[in-house]
């Protein structure tokens, strides 16, 4: 049995999404007529463990963004970042230099 395709999708890199899509489809059609799938499930199987691979690759090899302690802005980090997270649009106003530009996004 194939899992449900959210399932499939999760952790894969959205590049691989339509071939998951298109052989679990495949999958299933072929399980509606009674056919045997071994083939695409096995297909399926290899795509979906090298598409997790990856996505998981690429997540490790993001960028980890620091916060120097010297700009003003970092001593409100916390509660910018609730702030945003309550609020879809928020302003923040500092002097020039604090670290508005370079440290928020």
């Amino acid at each position: 049995m194939t899992p449900a395709l959210p399932e499939l999708l999760a952790g894969t890199l959205a590049s691989d999404h339509p071939r998951i899509a298109t052989l679990a489809a495949a999958i299933a059609a072929r399980g509606a007529h009674g056919k045997p799938a071994e083939r695409e499930q096995a297909l399926l199987a290899d795509l979906v463990e090298r598409s997790k691979s990856r996505h998981a690759t690429r997540l490790a090899r993001l960028p980890r963004p620091e916060f120097p302690e010297e700009l003003p802005i970092a001593q409100h980090r916390d509660e910018i970042a609730a702030l945003i997270a309550k609020h879809p649009v928020t302003i923040v106003c500092g002097e020039t230099g604090s670290g508005k530009t370079t440290q928020i996004p």
